[in-house]
């Protein structure tokens, strides 16, 4: 599975998805501009569930400037079942901006706390916040932090870790995450982001000037 944000037309993924053999697509656009959300996955492995695609906080454009884009899906391996959300959350430096992510983080947890409860979930993307800092007045997050039997953020260490492999290099920080609540926390093998330059050299000029970040996990 990947969950793009930031996709500016409809189109032009519709025609990547038609390259990609053995690969479907799904599209949302959730503000009909250069902020849509969409999700790649391969069909032998993927199926996504009839009827689980919808975006969540639609009429709280202040928390939520881009609605989070959830599905459900089956590996189909293991038919092991999970919900997945594409979260993209508002941009940028100053109270205002702190404080809508702050509140999307609370009404996000309050939402898996009372609907999803037994639920394995996790929220991925560009969450545009640090996760590192234990201080309440620089981490909007730490509702879910400060719960570790409910929830882990599998690219913690990533985060406290050397700035050479965070998601946003010309920064620098890490600000796309991957969350997943306790029903997963068995199943994370490897977690890392992904350095697509060397392959691609002008990956940020013609991308992204996010890196990828990337969870690998186990079914048994």
């Amino acid at each position: 599975m990947v969950a793009f944000q930031e996709v500016a037309s409809e189109a032009d993924f519709n025609r990547l998805v038609k390259l990609m053999s053995g690969w479907s697509g799904y599209f949302n656009p959730v503000n009909n501009d250069q902020w849509n959300l969409a999700y790649l996955f391969k069909t032998s492995e993927i199926e996504v569930i009839a009827s689980s695609e919808k975006l969540l906080f639609t009429d709280d454009t202040w928390a939520f400037p881009r609605a989070p884009y959830e599905i459900k899906v089956k590996y189909k391996p293991s038919a092991r079942e999970f919900y997945l959300i594409n979260l993209h959350l508002k941009c940028c430096s100053g109270s205002d901006n702190e404080n809508s992510r702050k509140n999307a983080s609370l009404k996000l947890k309050s939402f898996l706390d009372t609907s999803q409860p037994k639920d394995a979930v996790v929220v991925l993307g560009d969450y545009n916040d640090e996760i590192s800092s234990s201080a309440e007045s620089e981490n909007p997050f730490l509702n879910f932090i400060n719960d570790p039997a409910g929830y882990t953020f599998a690219d913690m260490a990533i985060a406290k870790g050397s700035p050479l492999y965070w998601s946003y290099p010309s920064y620098p920080s890490h600000i796309d995450h991957i969350l997943i609540t306790n029903e997963l926390f068995s199943s994370v093998d490897t977690t890392m982001v992904i350095k697509a330059s060397p392959c691609y050299p002008d990956y940020e000029a013609n991308i992204s000037d996010h890196r990828p970040v990337e969870v690998r996990m186990v079914f048994k």
